[in-house]
């Protein structure tokens, strides 16, 4: 159980600097398209090259090693089928939608 709550955290983590980076990204790439429409291109050549960063796959993989791991080994039966059980596999299945969402 430790071992989910930390890939939890790590998943949790992710998805912040995953948005973090989506968002200076967007402002990035309003940025260049403002130079564009003021014909200021050629004073912010940098400014293009790291745009191009939005055309990069950023995207979310969580972390489930330690949930596969309980579900494999002797320990789920003493929470299969029970609320615990129900909400880990919830997670899961959220967390894969995000995945995929992501993309």
């Amino acid at each position: 159980m430790t071992k989910i709550k930390t890939h939890t955290e790590e998943d949790i983590e992710q998805l912040e600097e995953l948005l973090n980076g989506r968002k200076q990204i967007a402002a990035l790439c309003k940025k260049a398209r403002n130079s564009i429409l003021n014909k200021t291109e050629n004073e912010n050549l940098f400014l293009f090259k790291i745009s191009g960063a939005a055309f990069v796959d950023f995207y979310f993989k969580p972390n489930s090693g330690g949930y596969e791991s309980l579900k494999y080994s002797q320990y789920y039966g003493k929470i299969n089928n029970t609320k615990l059980d129900s909400f880990l596999a919830k997670y899961k299945g959220f967390a894969d939608v995000i995945a995929v969402g992501t993309q």
